[in-house]
């Protein structure tokens, strides 16, 4: 396994120990939603026991979740957000057609999915998205249907010199730079999150997070994108409220964290964000076209 899995009961005994008490039920339901840090999937794991998703099995789509950890990972080739790509030194660097350099938005790595996804024509896909100092370009004033200029790269694992720091043009945003560790659950598309009243609004029946395969959590009305789908990206803004925002940072994200890194106490445009707070969703036909969607809120 490439990525690094991640360990349920471990985040589930520091949960325990360090929010539960502190913390009351309904002011959880209300903190996590699309999942970043390892707590937001307890909290969520914990609503889908309370509801025994887990008997539903011939409901269930297997996925892959990513928790994501700050910074930048040792291993280039996993799935991560901003950074490093795994990408040839040699390659070109994509450009717009008015030769503006892309930003490199994200990689998915599918070596652990395979059973998911299926025969795909590259181990990994690289994003690339035009950007301007706030963050990728969306080309429609409604957010809520907003499209990005997106290019994909599909790329083999190997052995080759890969890009480094100074070989990667100068853009005006990047996002902030953190990698994924994986979990393998599932969505249960075919499940009314109403037939338990007692937690109807916050049981994540399809999970909002950056994933391979499952199904895709549409924020608006699903939309008829052709082929299957492969995997979304959601925005990444870490819960500033609470302990563990990423997998490597227990403290909460305060006033001095940001100075340090952005030289400001407030919320850095750095984070990932589609539109206001959207997903990015994949798709794959039979010929191995991606399509995509953006829907925000």
């Amino acid at each position: 396994m490439l990525h690094d899995r991640l360990h349920l009961a471990h985040w589930q005994e520091i949960f325990q120990q360090e929010i539960l008490p502190q913390v009351s039920s309904q002011a959880l339901q209300q903190a996590y939603t699309d999942l970043v840090g390892p707590l937001q999937l307890v909290w969520n794991e914990h609503l889908r026991e309370r509801a025994n998703l887990a008997t539903r099995t011939h409901q269930a789509t297997p996925t892959d979740v990513f928790i994501f950890a700050e910074g930048e990972s040792p291993k280039r080739e996993i799935t991560k957000i901003g950074g490093l790509p795994y990408r040839a030194a040699q390659q070109a660097w994509p450009h717009t057609a008015s030769n503006r350099p892309l930003t490199f938005i994200a990689q998915f790595c599918f070596a652990d999915s395979h059973d998911i996804v299926g025969k795909l024509p590259g181990d990994l896909l690289l994003l690339f998205a035009e950007c301007d100092a706030y963050g990728p370009i969306l080309d429609q004033e409604d957010s809520t249907l907003a499209q990005p200029s997106i290019e994909v790269e599909w790329v083999n694992l190997g052995e080759f010199p890969l890009v480094s720091v100074e070989m990667i043009p100068a853009v005006e945003w990047q996002p902030f730079p953190c990698y994924g560790s994986i979990f393998r659950t599932d969505d249960y598309p075919d499940i009314d999150r109403y037939e338990f009243p007692a937690i109807s609004d916050d049981l994540p029946t399809i999970y909002s997070a950056t994933k391979i395969g499952g199904s895709p959590d549409w924020i608006q009305q699903p939309e008829p994108l052709p082929g299957r789908f492969l995997a979304q990206l959601t925005s990444t803004v870490p819960d500033q409220c609470w302990p563990y925002p990423f997998l490597n940072r227990a403290a909460r994200l305060d006033q001095a964290w940001f100075a340090a890194r952005f030289g400001a106490t407030d919320a850095p445009d750095s984070f990932l964000r589609w539109g206001s707070i959207g997903t990015l969703y994949l798709f794959i036909d039979d010929h191995h076209n991606i399509h995509w969607m953006i829907q925000s809120t």
